[in-house]
């Protein structure tokens, strides 16, 4: 019986197990490269840019029905209530009376005076009924040829812009993914600095017990402790939200669990300056100048499709129809006759005069043209001036690195050795206090002079392209 009893125990925390091990989720291992890669396929604004692709598209094939046979038809009852009355001149009294006077059937005297009088008389049948059908085709018009070109150049448009909007997802997702191993990379060795300051506060308070160290000196380390307790904390909130707002940039669910793969060391061996400040660059690669190219592409058919406002238009057109009329409401009875109508016809419309309406539009529609050249001169050397400001960011990014990383080093070899000193009773725990803090400013600022520079190394990628 007992030995039942504790089978039973050990399989009930065994399921416990299994059941939390299977609701725990296993964290989501991911490159630099395979987070854009997710986030273009996933990300919010991707997917709306792939939607305006869809849009550009049925909105093309829209403009293109216009130009192909158009079909219709109509069904039509009117119930006359009351028939049309209209007053008919009384034209037949006096033909038989004229006949009676001419065959001498009567005298003339005998004719009655009040012959012009009216009579009314109702047209039409109460019940109408009618059914057809009106075909229309689309034979000549210049400005349907010249939209169709523009419905095609709007899919570019909108092809060019998902691409950019892709290369801002990429750089997003980039950046955020440098800050987080900057800020993993940071809270590592504060991490470390916050073993080695408990170990020391453990020390000298020992100490202050047998009277070596003042208590001013625990207090001093005690500050040092804190200080450094919170910027941990600090980091630790930083790297949080970081990893929330990697995961809304690639349109995954804030609560995934994440683990980034790439190592900074890496990273910071892959930077060849040389080779980066070497490359061409070229503006009309760029994905912006695309985008401007097909806009002057469009402002060029516009001035065309404002010149062909002046030129005519023609349009085919067949109607066939039935009409039935009666004053009974049975359409489809064998006594019912129906009344067909057949028209086929061709309209021209041809303009004339319109107050000077379209040369107006056409000399509006040039200089929208010379605005959109323009922008596009200014975009070019715009983006050439980007280039060259991205590079001098990323020297000066370089450098400052650099010099950042020895202030570092510097500053730790010199807590370093404070420490020894305050422990061997020759330095004061002031003089600790201050090195230190020295050191943790001297840190603070290479990590931020890091993630300037792959900043700065992302936005000359992406004026390459290449990101």
């Amino acid at each position: 019986m007992k030995s039942k009893f504790i089978l039973s125990i050990l399989v009930t925390a065994w399921l416990m197990q299994f059941s939390a091990s299977s609701q725990t989720k296993s964290p989501m291992e991911i490159n630099l490269k395979t987070a854009q890669e997710y986030a273009i396929k996933n990300s919010y604004s991707t997917r709306t840019g792939a939607l305006d692709i869809d849009i550009a598209k049925k909105k093309r094939w829209e403009y293109l029905t216009v130009g192909m046979p158009q079909v219709g038809g109509s069904i039509q009852y009117q119930d006359m209530l009351d028939v049309p009355t209209q007053l008919i001149p009384d034209f037949i009294s006096p033909a038989i009376y004229g006949v009676l006077v001419q065959e001498h059937l009567i005298p003339a005297s005998q004719m009655p005076t009040n012959l012009n009088q009216s009579f009314p008389m109702k047209f039409g049948t109460q019940h109408n009924l009618s059914a057809g059908i009106t075909a229309t085709q689309l034979i000549f018009s210049g400005q349907y040829l010249l939209g169709v070109k523009a419905a095609k150049l709007l899919i570019d448009l909108a092809d060019n812009g998902l691409a950019k909007t892709e290369q801002d997802v990429k750089q997003s997702v980039a950046s955020t993914y440098y800050l987080i191993l900057t800020l993993e990379v940071n809270k590592q060795i504060l991490d470390s600095s916050m073993i080695n300051v408990t170990k020391t506060l453990h020390e000298v308070t020992e100490m202050n017990k047998n009277g070596f160290v003042e208590e001013s000196d625990v207090d001093q380390i005690h500050i040092m402790s804190i200080n450094l307790s919170n910027l941990i904390s600090t980091i630790s909130r930083q790297i949080e939200l970081s990893n929330k707002l990697l995961k809304f940039q690639m349109g995954l669910e804030i609560n995934t669990p994440l683990k980034l793969t790439e190592q900074l060391d890496n990273v910071l061996a892959g930077i060849a300056m040389e080779s980066i400040l070497k490359k061409p660059f070229d503006p009309k690669s760029d994905i912006t100048f695309q985008l401007i190219n097909i806009q002057e592409k469009l402002s060029i058919l516009n001035v065309k499709n404002e010149r062909y406002t002046m030129y005519p238009s023609v349009m085919g057109s067949f109607v066939y129809q039935k009409k039935a009329m009666q004053d009974d409401l049975d359409f489809f009875g064998s006594s019912s006759k129906w009344y067909p109508t057949s028209i086929i016809g061709i309209n021209v419309d041809i303009p004339i005069f319109s107050s000077w309406k379209r040369r107006t539009s056409i000399a509006r529609a040039k200089i929208e043209l010379e605005k959109t050249r323009i922008n596009k001169k200014m975009l070019e050397e715009s983006l050439l001036l980007s280039y060259e400001q991205a590079k001098s960011t990323f020297n000066n990014s370089w450098d400052k690195f650099n010099k950042e990383k020895e202030n570092m080093q510097l500053t730790k070899r010199i807590h370093d050795k404070n420490l020894i000193k305050f422990k061997e009773g020759i330095s004061s725990s002031l003089d600790l206090t201050q090195t230190h803090s020295q050191y943790l400013t001297a840190e603070s600022n290479y990590f931020s002079a890091l993630f300037e520079l792959l900043n700065s190394k992302i936005n000359l990628d992406k004026l390459y392209n290449q990101l």
